[in-house]
C-alpha cells in the first residue's frame, strides 16, 4: 500500500456515485453567476466551474486532464448545455483563473508563501515531537494547512517535509 493511501491527503475517488456527484460536484448559483462573470464561452465556464468544484473537494488545483469524466459530464449537465463543448483548458487561462478561484474560495497559495511554509513546519515540528509515523505528520500538515486557509502542495513536498522534520527531531534526540 503507498503510503498516500494511508494519509487524509484529498483525491479523487476510483468512482463516483450519483449522490456524491450532487453533494460535491453541484454548482450553486452563485458559482455560475461568478464563472459566467469571471469567464466567457460554454467551454471556458465549464472548465472554470470543474476547476472551482474539484479545488473545494480537494484543496489544490489537479492539472485538468486529471478531472475525471464524471465530474465534468455532471458540471455540463447541470449548466443545461446542450452541446459538449471544448474542454480543453489553455495554460494561460488556467493560471489566470486559479488566483480568483483561491479568493474566492478563500484561499492562499502555497507556493512561495513563506506563512504557508511556517504554519505547516511548526504544525509538523510539534507533532514529531511524540509521532514517528510520516502518516501522521503527513495528516496534521494537510490539516494544518486547510483550518489556516492555505491550498495544499503536492503530496510528494508534504511527504519530503515530514521525512525531514522527523529526521530533524530524531536527530535532537540522539
Amino acid at each position: 500500500m503507498a503510503l498516500i493511501d494511508r494519509t487524509v491527503y484529498p483525491r479523487f475517488p476510483a468512482t463516483f456515485d450519483t449522490k456524491e456527484l450532487n453533494t460535491l460536484y453541484t454548482p450553486s448559483q452563485a458559482e455560475i453567476s461568478f464563472a459566467t462573470k469571471t469567464v466567457r464561452g460554454d467551454s471556458t465556464i465549464l472548465s472554470f466551474l470543474a476547476m472551482l468544484k474539484t479545488f473545494q473537494t480537494l484543496k489544490y488545483f489537479p492539472h485538468p486532464v486529471e478531472i475525471p469524466l464524471a465530474v465534468t459530464r455532471h458540471i455540463h449537465k447541470c449548466l443545461g448545455f446542450t452541446e459538449i463543448p471544448y474542454t480543453a483548458y489553455p495554460p494561460r487561462s488556467l493560471y489566470r483563473h486559479q488566483p480568483l478561484i483561491r479568493q474566492y474560495l478563500g484561499f492562499a497559495a502555497f507556493a512561495d508563501n513563506k506563512v504557508a511554509k511556517h504554519v505547516v513546519n511548526k504544525a509538523v515540528f510539534e507533532a514529531a515531537q511524540t509521532r514517528d509515523d510520516p502518516v501522521d505528520l503527513i495528516n496534521v500538515a494537510v490539516e494544518a494547512l486547510i483550518n489556516s486557509g492555505f491550498e495544499l502542495p503536492a503530496f510528494s513536498t508534504l511527504e519530503r517535509l515530514a521525512r525531514r522534520v522527523r529526521s530533524l527531531v530524531n536527530s535532537g534526540y540522539f
